[in-house]
Protein backbone atom coordinates (compact mmCIF):
# COMPACT_ATOMS: atom_id res chain seq x y z
CA UNK A 1 0.00 0.00 0.00
CA UNK A 2 1.06 4.11 -0.65
CA UNK A 3 -0.23 4.95 2.85
CA UNK A 4 1.07 3.49 5.88
CA UNK A 5 -1.56 2.75 8.77
CA UNK A 6 0.26 5.06 10.47
CA UNK A 7 0.21 7.83 8.13
CA UNK A 8 -3.56 7.47 7.25
CA UNK A 9 -4.97 7.08 11.24
CA UNK A 10 -3.00 10.53 11.33
CA UNK A 11 -4.74 11.87 8.24
CA UNK A 12 -8.47 10.46 9.60
CA UNK A 13 -8.14 11.85 13.02
CA UNK A 14 -6.75 15.32 11.53
CA UNK A 15 -10.02 15.38 9.97
CA UNK A 16 -12.04 14.72 12.88
CA UNK A 17 -10.54 17.71 14.33
CA UNK A 18 -10.92 19.62 11.00
CA UNK A 19 -14.74 21.08 11.78
CA UNK A 20 -14.71 22.35 14.80
CA UNK A 21 -11.10 24.57 14.04
CA UNK A 22 -11.99 25.21 10.53
CA UNK A 23 -10.27 28.69 10.92
CA UNK A 24 -6.65 27.26 11.23
CA UNK A 25 -5.83 25.07 8.32
CA UNK A 26 -3.90 21.93 9.28
CA UNK A 27 -0.32 21.70 9.06
CA UNK A 28 1.14 19.92 5.76
CA UNK A 29 2.65 17.75 7.93
CA UNK A 30 3.96 16.32 11.22
CA UNK A 31 6.84 15.22 13.05
CA UNK A 32 6.44 11.81 15.05
CA UNK A 33 8.89 8.79 16.79
CA UNK A 34 8.47 6.59 13.52
CA UNK A 35 9.54 9.95 11.55
CA UNK A 36 7.58 12.62 9.29
CA UNK A 37 4.07 11.99 8.56
CA UNK A 38 2.57 13.77 5.66
CA UNK A 39 -1.17 15.24 6.25
CA UNK A 40 -3.45 15.09 3.65
CA UNK A 41 -7.27 15.07 3.67
CA UNK A 42 -9.53 12.25 1.84
CA UNK A 43 -12.64 13.01 3.10
CA UNK A 44 -14.90 14.44 5.40
CA UNK A 45 -16.89 12.02 8.25
CA UNK A 46 -19.00 12.59 11.28
CA UNK A 47 -17.38 11.52 14.28
CA UNK A 48 -15.48 8.45 13.09
CA UNK A 49 -14.23 5.79 15.52
CA UNK A 50 -13.44 2.47 14.15
CA UNK A 51 -10.89 1.15 11.55
CA UNK A 52 -10.51 -1.59 10.21
CA UNK A 53 -8.44 -3.11 6.87
CA UNK A 54 -9.79 -5.70 4.24
CA UNK A 55 -7.22 -8.01 3.19
CA UNK A 56 -7.22 -5.84 -0.35
CA UNK A 57 -5.89 -2.97 1.52
CA UNK A 58 -9.58 -1.42 1.78
CA UNK A 59 -10.52 0.13 5.36
CA UNK A 60 -13.85 0.39 6.59
CA UNK A 61 -14.69 3.54 8.94
CA UNK A 62 -17.18 3.69 11.35
CA UNK A 63 -18.98 6.83 12.44
CA UNK A 64 -20.87 7.06 15.44
CA UNK A 65 -24.34 8.15 14.40
CA UNK A 66 -24.28 4.78 12.81
CA UNK A 67 -22.75 4.31 9.29
CA UNK A 68 -20.07 1.85 7.84
CA UNK A 69 -18.01 3.31 4.86
CA UNK A 70 -14.83 2.17 2.93
CA UNK A 71 -12.12 4.30 1.95
CA UNK A 72 -10.51 2.87 -1.65
CA UNK A 73 -8.13 4.24 -3.82
CA UNK A 74 -8.61 8.08 -1.54
CA UNK A 75 -12.35 7.79 -2.51
CA UNK A 76 -14.89 7.43 0.62
CA UNK A 77 -18.02 4.92 -0.40
CA UNK A 78 -21.90 5.84 0.62
CA UNK A 79 -22.90 4.33 3.58
CA UNK A 80 -23.56 0.64 3.97
CA UNK A 81 -26.81 -0.51 4.06
CA UNK A 82 -28.08 -3.62 6.36
CA UNK A 83 -26.40 -2.87 9.87
CA UNK A 84 -28.44 -3.35 12.39
CA UNK A 85 -30.36 -0.48 13.91
CA UNK A 86 -28.28 1.59 15.90
CA UNK A 87 -29.09 4.02 19.39
CA UNK A 88 -27.58 7.56 19.02
CA UNK A 89 -28.49 10.32 20.80
CA UNK A 90 -25.95 13.33 19.92
CA UNK A 91 -21.83 14.35 20.30
CA UNK A 92 -22.06 13.62 24.07
CA UNK A 93 -23.80 10.33 23.99
CA UNK A 94 -21.55 7.28 24.54
CA UNK A 95 -23.91 4.85 22.24
CA UNK A 96 -23.27 4.62 18.83
CA UNK A 97 -21.64 2.48 15.84
CA UNK A 98 -18.53 2.14 17.51
CA UNK A 99 -15.56 -0.49 16.64
CA UNK A 100 -15.21 -2.20 13.34
CA UNK A 101 -12.95 -5.50 13.17
CA UNK A 102 -12.61 -8.58 10.81
CA UNK A 103 -12.62 -11.99 11.07
CA UNK A 104 -9.33 -13.52 11.35
CA UNK A 105 -10.74 -16.06 8.99
CA UNK A 106 -12.22 -13.56 6.79
CA UNK A 107 -11.21 -14.63 3.19
CA UNK A 108 -13.06 -18.14 4.28
CA UNK A 109 -16.23 -16.44 6.01
CA UNK A 110 -16.62 -12.74 5.40
CA UNK A 111 -17.41 -12.19 9.30
CA UNK A 112 -17.21 -8.60 10.01
CA UNK A 113 -17.62 -7.49 13.89
CA UNK A 114 -19.39 -4.47 15.17
CA UNK A 115 -19.51 -2.68 18.09
CA UNK A 116 -22.75 -0.72 18.90
CA UNK A 117 -25.41 0.40 21.31
CA UNK A 118 -29.06 -0.69 20.76
CA UNK A 119 -32.38 0.48 22.31
CA UNK A 120 -33.12 -2.59 25.13
CA UNK A 121 -36.50 -3.89 25.34
CA UNK A 122 -38.25 -3.72 28.38
CA UNK A 123 -37.74 -7.35 30.19
CA UNK A 124 -40.30 -8.89 32.15
CA UNK A 125 -39.44 -9.73 35.73
CA UNK A 126 -38.88 -13.46 35.05
CA UNK A 127 -36.50 -12.90 31.86
CA UNK A 128 -34.11 -15.27 32.02
CA UNK A 129 -30.42 -15.74 30.00
CA UNK A 130 -29.77 -18.25 27.52
CA UNK A 131 -26.79 -19.60 26.74
CA UNK A 132 -25.14 -18.86 23.34
CA UNK A 133 -22.95 -21.93 22.00
CA UNK A 134 -20.12 -19.82 20.24
CA UNK A 135 -19.35 -18.84 24.01
CA UNK A 136 -18.11 -22.49 24.90
CA UNK A 137 -20.78 -22.53 27.99
CA UNK A 138 -21.35 -19.67 30.78
CA UNK A 139 -22.52 -20.05 34.06
CA UNK A 140 -26.60 -18.78 33.81
CA UNK A 141 -27.44 -18.65 37.27
CA UNK A 142 -28.46 -15.33 38.06
CA UNK A 143 -26.36 -14.97 41.58
CA UNK A 144 -26.80 -10.83 41.44
CA UNK A 145 -28.68 -9.34 44.35
CA UNK A 146 -30.45 -5.95 43.20
CA UNK A 147 -31.30 -3.31 44.91
CA UNK A 148 -34.43 -2.65 42.41
CA UNK A 149 -32.38 -1.02 39.89
CA UNK A 150 -33.70 -3.33 36.90
CA UNK A 151 -36.79 -4.79 36.55
CA UNK A 152 -35.51 -8.47 37.38
CA UNK A 153 -36.18 -9.86 40.82
CA UNK A 154 -35.49 -8.08 43.76
CA UNK A 155 -34.83 -10.57 47.09
CA UNK A 156 -35.91 -8.36 49.57
CA UNK A 157 -35.15 -10.57 52.56
CA UNK A 158 -32.29 -11.29 51.47
CA UNK A 159 -31.28 -7.46 50.43
CA UNK A 160 -31.89 -6.20 54.31
CA UNK A 161 -30.15 -9.70 55.91
CA UNK A 162 -27.13 -8.49 54.19
CA UNK A 163 -27.44 -4.96 54.69
CA UNK A 164 -26.21 -2.62 57.92
CA UNK A 165 -27.98 0.14 58.63
CA UNK A 166 -26.59 0.60 61.90
CA UNK A 167 -24.85 4.24 61.69
CA UNK A 168 -20.70 4.09 62.11
CA UNK A 169 -18.75 6.67 62.98
CA UNK A 170 -16.44 8.07 59.96
CA UNK A 171 -12.77 7.14 60.01
CA UNK A 172 -10.73 10.42 60.77
CA UNK A 173 -7.39 10.34 58.83
CA UNK A 174 -4.14 11.11 61.34
CA UNK A 175 -2.45 13.82 61.40
CA UNK A 176 0.91 15.25 62.21
CA UNK A 177 2.26 18.52 62.61
CA UNK A 178 5.55 19.90 60.64
CA UNK A 179 6.21 23.58 61.36
CA UNK A 180 3.46 25.46 61.20
CA UNK A 181 1.34 23.07 58.68
CA UNK A 182 -1.13 19.91 59.85
CA UNK A 183 -0.19 17.55 57.79
CA UNK A 184 -3.03 14.58 57.08
CA UNK A 185 -1.80 11.25 56.66
CA UNK A 186 -3.84 10.30 53.79
CA UNK A 187 -4.09 6.55 52.76
CA UNK A 188 -2.33 6.58 49.40
CA UNK A 189 1.05 7.51 49.93
CA UNK A 190 1.76 9.46 47.01
CA UNK A 191 -0.88 12.06 47.69
CA UNK A 192 0.04 15.12 49.67
CA UNK A 193 -2.76 17.07 52.05
CA UNK A 194 -2.55 19.85 54.82
CA UNK A 195 -3.93 22.35 55.94
CA UNK A 196 -2.58 26.07 56.89
CA UNK A 197 -4.51 28.12 59.47
CA UNK A 198 -3.21 31.31 58.51
CA UNK A 199 -2.86 34.37 61.39
CA UNK A 200 -2.03 37.88 59.46
CA UNK A 201 2.00 36.83 58.71
CA UNK A 202 3.61 36.45 55.30
CA UNK A 203 4.48 32.29 55.20
CA UNK A 204 6.87 31.35 52.76
CA UNK A 205 6.13 27.99 50.92
CA UNK A 206 7.93 25.38 48.78
CA UNK A 207 6.27 23.15 46.03
CA UNK A 208 6.65 19.33 47.17
CA UNK A 209 8.26 18.41 43.81
CA UNK A 210 5.19 18.94 41.65
CA UNK A 211 2.21 21.45 40.97
CA UNK A 212 -0.40 21.67 43.88
CA UNK A 213 -4.03 23.26 44.47
CA UNK A 214 -3.99 25.78 47.24
CA UNK A 215 -7.68 25.84 48.93
CA UNK A 216 -9.26 29.42 51.08
CA UNK A 217 -12.19 27.51 52.76
CA UNK A 218 -12.30 30.17 55.58
CA UNK A 219 -11.12 34.04 55.77
CA UNK A 220 -9.16 35.74 53.12
CA UNK A 221 -5.36 35.03 51.34
CA UNK A 222 -3.18 36.16 48.75
CA UNK A 223 -0.41 34.28 46.89
CA UNK A 224 2.53 35.88 45.35
CA UNK A 225 5.06 34.62 43.21
CA UNK A 226 7.54 37.27 41.77
CA UNK A 227 5.15 39.61 39.84
CA UNK A 228 2.30 37.30 40.19
CA UNK A 229 -0.20 37.78 43.02
CA UNK A 230 -3.37 35.94 43.54
CA UNK A 231 -6.57 36.91 45.75
CA UNK A 232 -8.58 34.54 46.98
CA UNK A 233 -12.25 34.47 48.74
CA UNK A 234 -13.66 31.65 50.91
CA UNK A 235 -14.14 28.49 48.42
CA UNK A 236 -11.71 29.68 45.66
CA UNK A 237 -8.60 27.95 44.73
CA UNK A 238 -5.25 28.51 43.01
CA UNK A 239 -3.15 26.29 40.97
CA UNK A 240 0.43 26.58 41.47
CA UNK A 241 3.10 24.99 38.95
CA UNK A 242 5.87 23.15 39.96
CA UNK A 243 7.82 25.71 37.74
CA UNK A 244 7.05 28.24 40.49
CA UNK A 245 9.19 26.25 43.47
CA UNK A 246 8.43 29.06 46.03
CA UNK A 247 5.57 31.40 46.46
CA UNK A 248 4.25 32.70 49.71
CA UNK A 249 0.49 33.31 51.21
CA UNK A 250 -0.68 35.91 53.38
CA UNK A 251 -3.96 37.08 55.05
CA UNK A 252 -6.50 35.40 58.04
CA UNK A 253 -8.00 31.81 57.97
CA UNK A 254 -7.53 28.37 56.85
CA UNK A 255 -5.72 27.32 53.92
CA UNK A 256 -5.23 23.65 52.25
CA UNK A 257 -2.58 22.67 50.05
CA UNK A 258 -2.88 19.48 47.63
CA UNK A 259 -0.77 17.88 45.70
CA UNK A 260 2.39 15.31 45.56
CA UNK A 261 4.14 13.67 48.50
CA UNK A 262 8.19 13.38 46.99
CA UNK A 263 8.52 10.72 50.08
CA UNK A 264 5.58 8.35 48.91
Amino acid sequence: MGVTRTALLSTLFTIIAQPAFAQQPPPQSVQSTVGELRIEKLATLEYPWGMAYLPDGKLLITEKPGRLRVLSDGKLSEPIEGLPKVTYRGPRDQGGLMDVEIDPKFQENNYIYLSYVEAADPQPKDNLATDDFRLGGVDLSDNVLRGGLTPKHVDVPELLRVLDFDASPPALVPTAHEGRELRYLTPAPEFALSRLDLDGNALSLATRGGPEIVLLTRGHAELRHDDTRVTLAPGSSAFVADSARTYSVSGSGTLFRAGINPNG
